[in-house]
């Protein structure tokens, strides 16, 4: 299970951090944009993992709206 999640988290990062090194150098934005943007990215990569332990811990709301915006995300 291990091995999964250093991929997953490998590759997931990568397209991250490449789309993040292509914004940064298309539109230079300023330096709150782009700690929102990263903060944001970091959401999105970590959204099936925050999705699983919510359900887990038996939170009905905050997985579907994670869910949804995540796997959205995922799919682009």
């Amino acid at each position: 299970m291990g091995l999964f999640f250093l991929t997953f988290f490998l590759i997931y990062g990568g397209f991250h951090l490449f789309f993040f090194l292509r914004i940064r150098a298309a539109f230079a934005p300023g330096t709150a944009v782009l700690f929102l943007l990263i903060a944001l990215l970091l959401l999105g990569m970590m959204a099936p993992i925050i999705v699983r332990i919510a359900e887990r811990d038996g939170f009905e709301l905050l997985p579907r709206i994670f869910a949804w915006i995540g796997y959205l995300w995922m799919a682009l």
